[in-house]
């Protein structure tokens, strides 16, 4: 009989313990799991944050490389070909790739003939056709002046990537990539031009979504927010970026 009653008071004591430690292998297995999860978690969303960054320089390499290749052939080729020739090289061309816009080429003042002083041709996609105009060469609207065109006059690269900005001919925003081409004298001669309308590369932006709640958005080389899934957000972010700067 006591011994019962020192077994059971044994147990008594034990049991507690035995409770805590019971208790505590399977807190520390729950945060160990939980802290596995996370883990996971995190690697996956980093993974996919990857892949998807990832996706969207190849396909702005894939644009780059179009007006890149072609003027490279114009280094050889420089003023033989005629306007309808660039015309249709044009209009195939930049029909192959979907987020490309159009592009076109520029002469540099006279380079094309000696009596023509603006000499470009442009192709761009609408409404699922591509379409070609000349407005660009018009004295007016002087291309050599704007931005796009003078990064490719000012550079050693094969190809730079502009700022986004608005264009007033085709009421869109765009990032033009520039590839200048040169004459046999290695003298510059002109640039070649590929758009992209920026509420492609929006779209694809704002539809990648990061784990439940997380969410991609793209800045331009200013810190200006050129695409967010909350449109009405990106004006006051831009705000706070530049005032950090």
């Amino acid at each position: 009989m006591r011994f019962k009653s020192v077994r059971i008071r044994t147990l008594v004591l034990m049991l507690p313990l035995l409770t805590l430690l019971v208790v505590s292998i399977m807190a520390l297995t729950y945060w160990k799991m939980k802290d596995a999860l996370e883990k996971e978690i995190k690697v996956s969303m980093s993974n996919k944050l990857d892949h998807s960054i990832e996706a969207v320089e190849n396909d702005l390499m894939t644009h780059a490389k179009i007006p890149e290749i072609i003027a490279r052939e114009l280094d050889i080729l420089t003023n033989k070909l005629t306007k309808p020739q660039y015309e249709e090289i044009f209009k195939k061309t930049f029909a192959t790739h979907e987020s490309s816009y159009g592009g076109g080429v520029y002469f540099a003042p006279y380079a094309y003939k000696k009596d023509t002083k603006f000499f470009s041709t442009y192709a761009y996609k609408e409404n699922g056709k591509m379409k070609t105009t000349d407005v660009y060469s018009d004295p007016k609207y002087n291309y050599p002046s704007h931005e796009w065109y003078k990064i490719g006059q000012n550079t050693e690269k094969s190809v730079v990537f502009s700022e986004a900005y608005y264009d007033k001919t085709l009421d869109i925003t765009m990032i033009t990539v520039t590839a200048p081409f040169y004459n046999k004298n290695n003298q510059f001669s002109g640039v070649v031009t590929g758009d992209i309308d920026l509420s492609n590369l929006k779209s694809l932006i704002s539809n990648l979504k990061i784990g439940e709640t997380g969410h991609a958005f793209l800045l331009d080389g200013k810190g200006n927010f050129l695409a967010s899934p909350h449109e009405e957000a990106s004006e006051w972010y831009t705000r706070l970026a530049l005032s950090v700067q």
